[in-house]
């Protein structure tokens, strides 16, 4: 798991919501 990737797309987003489900969909994408 790249949590400093995931932490750096949400802070590059801005927007809490937004980035939450980026962040949802990319745990997806990697557990798939």
């Amino acid at each position: 798991m790249d949590l400093l990737g995931l932490h750096h797309v949400i802070k590059y987003n801005g927007d809490i919501t937004v980035g939450q489900m980026m962040v949802r969909a990319l745990f997806i994408y990697q557990y798939y």
